[in-house]
């Protein structure tokens, strides 16, 4: 019988974590696939937090493109379709009925052990559905029914979309905790924090003036300006990291952008 093992969360945004212990998963051979189940309301969390869902969603498929290498992880958008808020109860059921002779089974983290017990029909979940159980900071593993598999291998996941909030208020550096998509993605939409951007710049305006910043911090600074239309000092940067590093494709194809922009702006619309 086919295994589809439901990975359901608010990623808030989808983070390095959860895709690491998602492709440790599906790379375990523990099921034939692993979705990543987008929850648009969670009942246990407040609303006021979360980021539209169809933003959250898109991050989450641009977070598992980047790892296209990993064929059986997959991002679902099934609780979408569901009544609010979203319990995996009613999930696994849709699932079950829409995929007969395909098993579900869940994959959490030690983290969600102390509060299960507030889950809707939780003593049916863990006895009648396998549990598989990751490690998380600060928790420590629980054996609760006889479906419940831990996964001590498991990628320890030592960061949080809270922590990842909270970096962007403060203007912190993202690139460890999340994919460059996704970072690109939240500081085009403006997410959680207004001036994000700006904070993003200014720490790496601080950075760069330190003299020791290399060709990702000009990057990415020059994507920044260059989303609010300033090609010139955005072209600087993609300049200094192509100089730093040749080989950047990505820097290359922004110069060419930026003069065709340029070329266009000098041109005489009157007399071609």
């Amino acid at each position: 019988m086919p295994e589809i093992i439901i990975y359901s969360g608010s990623f808030n945004p989808v983070h390095n974590g959860h895709t690491a212990v998602a492709r440790y998963v599906a790379e375990a051979g523990l099921c034939d696939e692993v979705w990543m189940v987008v929850s648009p309301q969670n009942p246990h969390k407040p609303d006021d937090a979360l980021a539209p869902e169809a933003d959250r969603l898109e991050m989450a498929r641009i977070a598992v493109r980047e790892q296209s290498h990993v064929r059986n992880v997959k991002v679902s958008d099934v609780e979408f379709e569901l009544p609010r808020p979203s319990y995996t109860i009613n999930t696994l059921q849709y699932l079950s009925a829409k995929y007969p002779g395909t098993r579900f089974s869940l994959l959490i983290g030690t983290d969600i052990l102390p509060s299960l017990h507030r889950w809707k029909n939780w003593q049916f979940l863990v006895n009648n559905c396998r549990i598989y159980v990751y490690p998380r900071k600060g928790t420590e593993f629980e054996q609760i029914g006889s479906g419940m598999v831990f996964l001590g291998g498991a990628p320890r996941v030592d960061v949080s979309s809270t922590d990842i909030r909270a970096a962007l208020e403060a203007g912190g550096d993202l690139s460890g905790m999340l994919c460059r998509g996704v970072i690109n993605y939240i500081y085009d939409k403006g997410l959680w924090v207004a001036d994000a951007a700006q904070r993003r710049v200014d720490a790496l305006d601080g950075l760069i003036g330190q003299g020791a910043a290399g060709a990702p911090a000009y990057l990415e600074r020059g994507r920044l300006l260059y989303r609010r239309s300033q090609y010139g000092e955005a072209l600087n940067d993609f300049l200094r990291a192509e100089e730093l590093d040749p080989d950047n494709t990505e820097a290359r194809e922004y110069i060419r952008m930026l003069r065709d922009i340029f070329e266009y702006r000098n041109m005489d619309i009157y007399n071609p």
